[in-house]
C-alpha cells in the first residue's frame, strides 16, 4: 500500500494528520515536536514548555520559544532577548493557581475513534510489557499518542496578570518577534501564552493515511536497548526523546520530564488600527502562503481597515486551509482592542481609556 496516498489524492503530511485527529481529545494543541530545541539554555531544556512562555506553533507542529513572561530579562531561559521595555510579570502566588495532576498513568494512549487495540484483555495486558501494544485502524486518517511512563498535567487558573499584560504589550511583542527575532512570518494571531501543559519523559506517535478498508497496524514496544519503538504496516511512527537530546539532562538515571505533548494557550489577534500601527518594515516583510497550526482564518496580510471594530468582527475560533483548528465554544466578551482565545473561551482585552 502507498501510505502517501488515499482516494486518488495526496494526503496530508503526518503531523497535520496527528493533530487534527488528537484535537478531538480536548487536552489542548497536540505537539508533533513535544521537545524542545536542542540549541535553546540548558536551563529551558531540563523544564521544556513551561507556563509563561510567549512563542509560536511553527507549521510542523513545534513550539517556537521566544521569551518566559514571568522570567528577568538575564535569566539563562531569556538569553534569546526580551521585547523593548520587558518587565516580567511577577509570580508570587502564582505557584498555589497551578493545577498539577497526573491525568495519564503508565502505559496510557490516546487514539482516534477508529483504532483499536487488539491486546486489550488482561493477560494480553501483561504480555504487551513484553511484546509490544498492538493497535489497528482501517480509517483513511488514524494517529496514537502512547505515554509509556505516563503524563504530568499544569494549569495556570489565575490567567489575570497574563491577560492584562497582553492588553498592554501586544503589540510589541508582534514587533519584537518579527522585527527583532526576525519571525517575519508571525501573521496576526500567532503568538501564544502558554497556561498549561501535559508533559512526559517518554513518548510514541504514529500515524496512517490508507485507502478506507485497508488496515493499518501499529506495534509499540521497547527494545533490547531498552528504548521505544514502532512496527508499523500502512502507517509511520515515531518515539522519543533521542537519548543524543536529552542526555546532558539526566540526572540519577531518571529522564527529565521536559517533552510536551499537549499545549494550551492564551491566543490573540491585534485590532485593524494596532495591526496597521505595527512598523512598516515589519508589517510588509510576512511571507505569502505562510501557516501555522491554530492559524485565525484569515488570508495572510489581511488588514482590516481603520474604521472597523472588533465587534465588526467574527470572534469565534476558525483556521486557515492546511492549518490546525481550535476546537472550542465560543463566548465573547468586548473590550477593544486584542482578541484573546483562552483554551475555549474567547475574549476581547484592551488598554484601559485614558
Amino acid at each position: 500500500m502507498d501510505s502517501n496516498q488515499y482516494s486518488g489524492n495526496l494526503a496530508r503530511a503526518d503531523h497535520e494528520i496527528y493533530c487534527n485527529q488528537l484535537l478531538t481529545k480536548k487536552r489542548g494543541l497536540p505537539l508533533w515536536v513535544p521537545g524542545p530545541g536542542r540549541r535553546l539554555p540548558i536551563e529551558y531544556r531540563r523544564l521544556g514548555i513551561s507556563i509563561g512562555d510567549v512563542g509560536i506553533i511553527t507549521s510542523t507542529g513545534e513550539f517556537d520559544f521566544l521569551f518566559n513572561i514571568f522570567q528577568p530579562a538575564d535569566n539563562p531561559i531569556n538569553r534569546g532577548g526580551v521585547p523593548e521595555g520587558f518587565v516580567p510579570l511577577s509570580f508570587d502566588g502564582l505557584a498555589d493557581e497551578i493545577l498539577e495532576n497526573n491525568v495519564y498513568g503508565p502505559g496510557s494512549y490516546l487514539a482516534s475513534s477508529s483504532v483499536r487495540k487488539t491486546n486489550d484483555d488482561w493477560l494480553t495486558k501483561i504480555l504487551s510489557y513484553f511484546f509490544g501494544h498492538r493497535f489497528e485502524s482501517t480509517e483513511q486518517e488514524a494517529a496514537i499518542l502512547i505515554m509509556p511512563d505516563g503524563s504530568t498535567s499544569q494549569d495556570l487558573r489565575n490567567t489575570r496578570g497574563i491577560r492584562e499584560t497582553i492588553s498592554r504589550k501586544a503589540q510589541g511583542w508582534y514587533t519584537y518577534a518579527r522585527q527583532t527575532r526576525g519571525r517575519a512570518d508571525a501573521n496576526n494571531g500567532h503568538i501564544r501564552v502558554v497556561v498549561g501543559v501535559d508533559k512526559v519523559s517518554s513518548w510514541g506517535m504514529a500515524t496512517s493515511a490508507s485507502n478506507t478498508g485497508q488496515t493499518a497496524s501499529f506495534v509499540f514496544k521497547r527494545d533490547w536497548s531498552h528504548f521505544y519503538r514502532w512496527d508499523c504496516i500502512g502507517g509511520n511512527g515515531r518515539a522519543g526523546p533521542n537519548q543524543s537530546e536529552i542526555s546532558d539532562l539526566i540526572n540519577t538515571n531518571a529522564s527529565p520530564q521536559n517533552q510536551c505533548v499537549f499545549l494550551r494557550t492564551i491566543n490573540f489577534t491585534l485590532s485593524g488600527e494596532m495591526w496597521n500601527n505595527l512598523p512598516s518594515e515589519v508589517v510588509e516583510q510576512v511571507h505569502q502562503g505562510s501557516s501555522h497550526f491554530g492559524d485565525p482564518e484569515r488570508p495572510n496580510n489581511q488588514r482590516e481597515s481603520k474604521g472597523q471594530s472588533s465587534s465588526d468582527r467574527d470572534t469565534s475560533s476558525s483556521h486557515q486551509s492546511g492549518s490546525i483548528p481550535e476546537s472550542h465554544c465560543t463566548q465573547s466578551v468586548q473590550f477593544d482592542p486584542v482578541e484573546l482565545e483562552v483554551s475555549r473561551l474567547t475574549l476581547l482585552i484592551t488598554r484601559p481609556s485614558m
